[in-house]
Parts: C-alpha cells; structure tokens; sequence
C-alpha cells in the first residue's frame, strides 16, 4: 500500500487525497493517486515528493507501481509477438 501509516489519523492528508477517491472502491482510488503522482512528475509542477508528503503517500511504494508497470507492459508486448 502506497498510505503512510501515520497519515490515516491526519485529515489534512485524507482531505488532500479526496478528490481523487473513487465511488468504485480503493482499486480506483489508488489508480487515480497513481495517476496523478505519474501526472505530477511528467508536468514537474512540483516536487512529487512534496507531492506525496501532502497527501500521506510513500513515494517508494508509487516508483515501486511504476517498475509493475513496466514489467505488465514488456509482458504484454512480448506475449504479441509470439
């Protein structure tokens, strides 16, 4: 999970991530985080870590999601090929 422990008590951090929760349910919810820290680090807007420190996320675990990412995507290509 991307959620800092310490941050499910601080409703700063809930409020800042609820606009991007989803009626869908926490599978959504954390597609739509991830796709906006994606969003945030191509428009380098600003810091993603200052980014993820605001809305109680750990950064690690979004790069980590990133690496998944990549890995599906090689999979899927290779997979057409054959």
């Amino acid at each position: 999970s991307p959620y800092v422990r310490l941050a499910s008590g601080d409703a700063q951090k809930q409020a800042a991530r609820g606009g991007m929760e989803s009626p869908h349910g926490d599978p959504f919810t954390l597609l739509n985080l991830f796709q906006e820290w994606l969003e945030i680090k191509r428009s380098r807007r600003e810091l993603s870590y200052k980014w993820c420190g605001r809305h109680g996320l750990a950064e690690q675990r979004l790069y980590e999601m990133a690496k998944l990412q990549k890995q599906f995507d090689d999979i899927l290509h290779n997979s057409m090929r054959l």
